[in-house]
């Protein structure tokens, strides 16, 4: 009788996943504008070429002909795209995968004038794609921007889309356009995908357009029930996205152009193998893209540990960065740096990306705030995706000291108190005991026999505490606890000693100005809930990218910009531009002492939220505890520098600090 149960169970298990293959459909469109009406003034670009590419990549990847739409230049009319979107979300039913692929011009417009009209973007701009119908300037009589497809149209139909495949279902999006408001740093011989000018709304002025509003991000918020979307975008915001060159005997010249997007999507999605993930798709991706194109950012958002084409995922593996770009033959460059606990010999184990077998070793040479330059021992190629694994670290900025403090110090469970700490602390060089502490464990002995342990930093503020009963001892939890909140006060320590300067400081402004009036001008005093705006003024020849980072009076830190689900591509100041942030406020529950915004200047977007802050749900990056986790682990360098990257340089920053005092 159980044989026979074991035996239905298991045909009944197999029927339901049969069940669900049967079901499970994989449904594409594709949207390919290359020749727009000529008083458009968008011109032609190579569009149509890369539909044999994506539909080559789809096919090898199960999707069948008869499922993959395509809508082709005069067909791709606003309207004609919305129709297409809303076809596919009809079309489309539980657990189904489903791509679709933009190849087109784009463009950043002035975002609405009003929330309730749409207006989402703190930079004042949305990204938009350009229908055939569509124009890149404004005519007050006959085009003021109504045909361009906002990022917030297309929002709207992504999501119908993801309601309807479920949290089983995926839904990859590539865009290969331009959506960008700056020119690009490469070769100019190279064809762009878009207009490096805003979309200008001629009959109304653009300030109206600046003001603090909540920015959401291109994925923006959906349901519980909705499916997790990846959108894999060619280039970042502020940028123009640039077709790829690929010898052809077919063509006249012996040169096809294709998109840049485009050609590295069929690359990587022709290579990879089962079960691989989103984030392997878009590094080996981003390796084609830059290694044609060098200043070329792409961007992904969503959940990158779905397996390519699936409702399934892979599990994180923490500890391993990407290497960002390929420099000579053995250099390199990661998005790591002092703040993430690497320094100049730290050793690293370098794999190829989607590959547990170690593929060489490499030392960090050159490092800044938030990047590093390293060296690898063998050769390393420009167009093919790395990542690598920290082994061995420097602690000389991330260490502290703790002394141990107790009035009763002969009481039997006191002693056995300090031991279990000097045990937790033990396994790690970055902790040590001693009077000359930057933190003290206070235990003391209670009426009743109980015991308060208490962890203070020199302000006396209390940074972990725990009770006790009389004959207990810490768990393992407890230590876990203990250690993070000494890492954390290590990580504030470190982010209020960041020194302010820079060559990006030179040619910025970062002013507070209360709206109550003050009466000391030699110092900013507010109270909890009180306002105040944070002005940023760029007056040097750069376009900056910034990052604001809140520390408050009790050293709790936390990203104010860019939001939790915003693009840091998004925050930039133009030369010339002025951005106030005129909603911000004292927290109401602020405690007496200094708060302080240090503002981040950057040639290239950065993202601190990974280890600055916990980041929401379906984010995959690490907090800066885990990040703590994996770093702070003994290892011996003994690994003798190199200079192959001596003649480069790291990008340029530029930190600013302003502050005011709480008081109560």
């Amino acid at each position: 009788m159980k044989r026979a149960i074991t035996l239905y169970i298991f045909f009944f298990l197999c029927y339901c996943s049969i069940q669900k293959a049967f079901s499970q459909k994989k449904l594409a469109l594709i949207v390919a504008i290359g020749e727009y009406p000529q008083n458009s003034s968008w011109p032609a670009i190579a569009s149509i070429n890369d539909i044999r590419y994506i539909k080559a990549a789809l096919k090898q990847n199960g999707f069948a002909e008869k499922n993959i739409d395509t809508l082709k230049n005069s067909r791709a009319t606003k309207n004609g795209i919305l129709t297409a979107l809303t076809s596919l979300a009809k079309k489309a039913t539980k657990n189904d995968i489903v791509f679709i692929h933009f190849a087109c011009h784009g463009q950043q417009v002035y975002d609405q004038l009003t929330p309730a009209e749409g207006k989402d973007e703190e930079d004042g701009y949305d990204e938009a794609l350009a229908p055939y119908d569509s124009k890149g300037r404004c005519d007050p009589v006959d085009y003021r921007g109504e045909n361009h497809l906002r990022d917030d149209d297309l929002n709207k139909k992504f999501n119908a889309i993801r309601d309807k495949i479920g949290v089983n279902g995926s839904l990859l999006v590539l865009i290969d356009a331009c959506h960008s408001g700056t020119a690009s740093r490469s070769a100019e011989t190279l064809v762009s995908r878009g207009n490096p000018k805003p979309f200008i709304d001629c009959l109304a002025g653009a300030e109206k357009y600046f003001a603090d509003v909540p920015e959401t991000g291109f994925i923006g918020k959906t349901s519980d029930t909705a499916s997790n979307m990846v959108v894999i975008s060619a280039s970042a915001p502020h940028q123009q996205n640039y077709q790829i060159q690929l010898p052809n005997k077919r063509m006249k010249d012996g040169i096809e152009q294709v998109g840049s997007l485009s050609y590295a999507f069929y690359k990587a999605a022709t290579e990879l193998g089962p079960g691989s993930d989103y984030q392997l798709l878009f590094d080996k991706m981003k390796a084609v893209i830059q290694g044609n194109i060098p200043g070329q950012i792409p961007m992904i958002e969503g959940n990158t540990r779905q397996q390519i084409f699936s409702g399934l995922y892979n599990k994180e593996e923490p500890g391993f960065t990407t290497i960002r770009q390929v420099i000579g033959q053995a250099g390199f460059s990661i998005d790591k740096g002092l703040l993430n606990n690497i320094a100049q010999g730290s050793v690293l184990t370098i794999f190829k990306a989607g590959s547990s077998e170690p593929y060489t070793e490499g030392t960090i040479e050159k490092v800044n705030y938030f990047q590093s330059l390293g060296t690898s021992k063998l050769p390393l190629k420009k167009d093919e995706a790395y990542r690598v694994k920290l082994e061995a670290v420097n602690y000389g900025d991330f260490s502290a000291a703790v002394a141990l403090s107790a009035k009763e110090m002969g009481n039997k469970q006191v002693v056995a108190l300090q031991n279990q700490v000097r045990n937790f602390i033990k396994p790690y060089r970055y902790l040590s005991i001693s009077d000359n502490a930057d933190m003290v464990l206070d235990i003391a002995v209670q009426p009743g026999g109980q015991f308060n342990l208490s962890l203070l930093e020199k302000n006396d503020s209390v940074r972990w505490s725990k009770q006790l009963s009389a004959g207990d001892t810490l768990s393992k939890e407890d230590g876990e606890q203990f250690l993070s909140k000494i890492r954390n006060a290590i990580r504030v320590k470190y982010l209020r000693s960041l020194p302010d300067g820079g060559e990006l400081a030179k040619g910025a402004e970062v002013t507070i100005t209360p709206h109550k009036e003050q009466t000391n001008p030699a110092e900013i005093f507010m109270e909890p809930g009180e306002g105040f705006n944070l002005k940023l003024i760029n007056n040097g020849p750069h376009t900056l990218f910034y990052t604001i980072i809140n520390i408050t009076a009790d050293n709790k830190v936390s990203i104010s910009v860019p939001g939790a689900t915003a693009d840091p591509g998004n925050y930039q100041l133009l030369p010339g531009m002025v951005k106030e942030f005129t909603r911000s406020r004292v927290d109401t529950d602020a405690i007496a002492g200094k708060e302080v915004f240090k503002v981040i200047f950057s040639l290239e977007p950065i993202d601190l939220r990974g280890i600055l802050e916990r980041k929401k749900e379906r984010s995959l990056k690490l907090s800066f505890q885990e990040m703590m986790d994996d770093l702070f682990k003994d290892g011996d360098n003994d690994k003798a520098t190199r200079s192959d990257v001596s003649s480069v340089n790291l990008d340029e920053t530029g930190i600013m600090t302003v502050g005011f005092t709480v008081k109560r």
